[in-house]
């Protein structure tokens, strides 16, 4: 066995132990641990006289109870962590001015039916390890406002997708393929004018978004359809596919908030850029291509008579300046361009908390230059629900469907106008470390060709240490 499928074997075996033992808790644990906290309903306190003299009526004190010890899975099911923040040592750090955060996902996929190929087994089994680390400059250097960012992955196989789907978009969004490390961000941010404004320069991925008023914003991000490891995992339903952002690289961005419902965001980006490279053997050659994208949006928040309800209505615009060969081989596309739309609103809170309970909806659409690309439009759309479930106030479910308009160049060589896809997932707040999320994606004309409608389910299992 090879040390990587070892790595690998240790890596699951480490994942379904945890499982387990959290799973044991729940099911012996739980119902005994909340009966001991609340005594029973037709319980009534006992009343104990008190012995008073003549002189001076004083009640007797009657000492509080003890707490109860908190046991060892008790601690376990409530904390953020795995570890704890690493047993400690994260969180002194943290005073420090330094946050480290290690998360680890893992997906198993197969396709039931249709695709290129039912029984072929390679891919069904990904992972993707995250660490993340924050330098919080004011704390450590006393530059108010400043933070170094790094974002590190590590990951293995490519999916089901390449072997077995042949999808345009892929059912899988986070499948990088064997790399063992590698770093995707490294930038610097500063804020200036009490936090309205956010410059980033370094290697960045543009598809991270900031948060404001609790809903991501800044390229084509979305609160419902946008965290590939926690809600819709098809590429369709995590960014609009009409947008080809560069892969991360050096870029520079602004975001600007001149009102707490209103703000602009600008990006130029490397736009032959290598997630494996640091990019400056492209972004300064003679031959460099800038990639540039627009965005303003509004985050209005609605009344109703559950609290607000929280809206994001954002519109962009994005240019590559590099020159791409049309579709039909008749000529070459320069200074390509497309617009885009993602809006996504609250539409209903289960109660007067901001537990996050309720029902949300959300939409996107985009275009492109139908000579020079693929896919010449997109548009999706679907729900989410916190807390459908009775007494699961954290489990998030979610419908999503998707549709994106191929290029109709005889070149281009699909057979069909369309690749559509219909995704359900259901997102198990096991702990607040551990989501175990099933899922079921249906994909009908994967590919854009002859091959037949794929139904491929899967599970994800996401544990932050």
């Amino acid at each position: 066995m090879s040390h990587r499928a070892k790595w690998q074997s240790l890596v699951v075996r480490i994942s379904v132990v945890a499982i387990m033992l959290v799973a044991g808790w729940l099911i012996v644990g739980a119902a005994p641990c909340l009966a001991a906290d609340q005594p029973p309903a037709a319980a009534q306190p006992a009343v104990v006289p008190l012995a008073v003299t003549p002189a001076a009526a004083q009640p007797v004190a009657t000492p509080a109870p003890a707490p109860a010890p908190t046991g060892f899975f008790d601690d376990l099911a409530t904390r953020s962590s795995l570890t704890d923040h690493f047993f400690g040592l994260g969180k002194a750090a943290s005073d420090a001015g330094v946050d480290v955060s290690l998360g680890l996902t893992q997906a198993y996929q197969q396709v039931l039916n249709g695709g290129t190929s039912v029984h072929n087994k390679a891919g069904r089994y990904a992972g993707l390890y995250e660490l993340e680390v924050n330098f919080h400059l004011e704390q450590l250097l006393g530059i108010q406002g400043g933070r170094i960012r790094s974002l590190t992955f590590g990951s293995w196989s490519s999916g089901v997708d390449p072997h077995a789907v042949g999808s345009l978009t892929g059912v899988n969004n986070w499948a990088f393929g064997d790399h063992s490390v590698w770093v995707e961000q490294l930038y610097y941010e500063q804020m200036f004018l009490n936090n309205k404004v956010f410059v980033r320069v370094g290697k960045i991925d543009l598809t991270d978004g900031f948060r404001m008023c609790d809903c991501p914003v800044a390229f084509d991000g979305n609160s419902y359809a946008n965290n590939k490891f926690e809600q819709f995992v098809n590429g369709a339903l995590v960014d609009n596919p009409t947008i080809p952002f560069p892969q991360p690289g050096l870029a520079a961005v602004v975001h600007v908030q001149p009102l707490e419902w209103w703000y602009v965001s600008m990006a130029a980006a490397d736009g032959r850029g290598q997630f494996r490279t640091n990019g400056l053997d492209t972004t300064f050659d003679d031959d460099a291509r800038i990639f540039s994208l627009y965005e303003t949006g509004v985050t209005p928040r609605m009344p109703s008579c559950h609290g607000p309800l929280q809206g994001a209505y954002r519109i962009g615009f994005w240019n590559d300046q590099g020159s791409r060969r049309d579709l039909d081989g008749t000529g070459i596309s320069n200074n390509n361009f497309g617009l885009y739309v993602s809006c996504d609103q609250k539409l209903w809170n289960e109660n007067d908390t901001k537990d996050g309970q309720g029902l949300g909806a959300f939409f996107r659409w985009g275009t492109d230059n139908a000579d020079a690309y693929a896919i010449k439009g997109f548009w999706s759309a679907g729900l989410q629900y916190q807390g459908l479930i009775p007494s699961r106030d954290k489990d998030v479910t979610g419908l999503g469907f998707a549709s994106s308009r191929l290029a109709d160049s005889p070149l281009a060589g699909f057979t069909q106008n369309n690749e559509s896809v219909v995704e359900a997932y259901y997102n198990i707040m096991l702990t607040p470390w551990c989501q175990i999320i099933p899922d079921i994606q249906y994909v009908a004309h994967p590919g854009g060709g002859a091959t037949s409608d794929a139904t491929v389910i899967g599970l994800r299992v996401q544990i932050n240490f």
